[in-house]
C-alpha cells in the first residue's frame, strides 16, 4: 500500500543506496573507473551494439537528445567513437567505438561484474532471487518507465539461477 511511511521508506531506501552506490560521483562509476557513469553505459551499449543509431542509443540510455548529443561530442572529442551518417537514414547518425573505446568499454565491463559479484557474494541465494524478481518490478512501476514491454526486464527468475 502506498501509504506516506510507505514512500518515506522507500525514499530513504533508494537515496541510501544512491550514496553508498556512488551514484553521486559524476567523475567515477560505482567500480571506480574514472568516467561519469553516463559515459560508461554509453560505452557499454555501444559495446553490446556496435552501430547503434544516436537516437537508439539516446532511447536506451534514457536521455534526451540534447544530453546525448553532449555525450557523443564528448566521446568523440576523447577519441572513444566515431559518429557517421546512418546508410539507411541519411538524418541519422550512427556510433561505433574506436579502438580505444572498445578496449576502455571492456574494462568497464569487467570492473562492473566484478563489482556486482562482490554485492552479491555477501548474500544468500533466496536473497539473490528476490532481488532479481523485485528489481524488475521497481523498474516497471518507474513514471515514464519504456520497460513495461521489455521482455529483458519480465523474464522470470528461473532465467536468472
Amino acid at each position: 500500500m502506498a501509504t506516506e511511511s510507505n514512500r518515506e521508506k522507500l525514499r530513504a531506501l533508494i537515496h541510501a543506496f544512491i550514496r553508498k552506490f556512488g551514484l553521486l560521483n559524476q567523475t567515477r562509476t560505482p567500480c571506480g573507473m574514472p568516467i561519469s557513469v553516463s559515459d560508461a553505459h554509453a560505452l557499454m551499449e555501444l559495446l553490446k551494439t556496435p552501430n547503434i543509431d544516436q537516437m537508439d542509443l539516446s532511447n536506451k540510455l534514457g536521455l534526451s537528445k540534447s544530453a546525448t548529443t553532449r555525450l557523443v561530442q564528448r566521446l568523440k572529442r576523447r577519441g572513444q567513437i566515431n559518429r557517421f551518417r546512418s546508410p539507411d537514414d541519411g538524418r541519422a547518425y550512427n556510433l561505433k567505438l574506436t579502438e580505444k573505446g572498445k578496449r576502455q568499454a571492456e574494462m568497464i565491463n569487467r570492473e562492473s561484474l566484478a563489482t556486482f559479484g562482490t554485492i552479491i557474494s555477501g548474500l544468500s541465494d533466496d536473497a539473490i532471487g528476490q532481488l532479481l524478481d523485485f528489481l524488475p518490478l521497481l523498474i516497471e512501476a518507474l513514471p515514464g518507465s519504456s520497460h513495461k514491454s521489455n521482455s529483458k526486464y519480465t523474464e522470470k527468475r528461473s532465467n536468472h539461477e
